[in-house]
């Protein structure tokens, strides 16, 4: 099993595990909505880099740069994502939700992207 998966099995299970409600999202934090987007961004940048279309080990100054694009394009700071990625991974609640969300994501631009290989394939017959 690749390493991130067993990663996002442990998260899941620490998860899993916790017995404390739903919290709310103080002031300044972002929302879940923003985070899930946010997060389905960072998830597609390491993707791109598990399969080696990103290479991360030649310059890490690149990787950073693309996390800088993602928060650019979503209007946030870096700041802003680190101080919400700390409230919701206090709140394991909050961020099973926000990543079972990110993971709907993620595989509808999965079927968006196999669609849009099939009616290429298609129409090239």
């Amino acid at each position: 099993m690749k390493k991130e998966h067993i990663y996002f099995l442990l998260i899941c299970l620490i998860l899993s595990c916790s017995e404390n409600p739903t919290t709310a999202v103080p002031e300044g934090i972002l929302s879940e909505k923003k985070m899930i987007s946010v997060l389905t961004d960072i998830q597609l940048i390491e993707g791109a880099v598990s399969k080696k279309l990103i290479d991360r080990s030649v310059n890490n100054k690149e990787s950073h740069r693309y996390y800088t694009k993602v928060f650019e394009k979503q209007g946030i700071t870096r700041q802003q994502f680190n101080e919400s990625i700390s409230f919701y991974t206090e709140n394991p609640e909050n961020l099973q939700k926000i990543y079972e969300k990110v993971l709907v994501e993620l595989s509808k631009i999965k079927a968006e992207l196999q669609n849009a290989k099939k009616r290429t394939v298609e129409e090239t017959k």
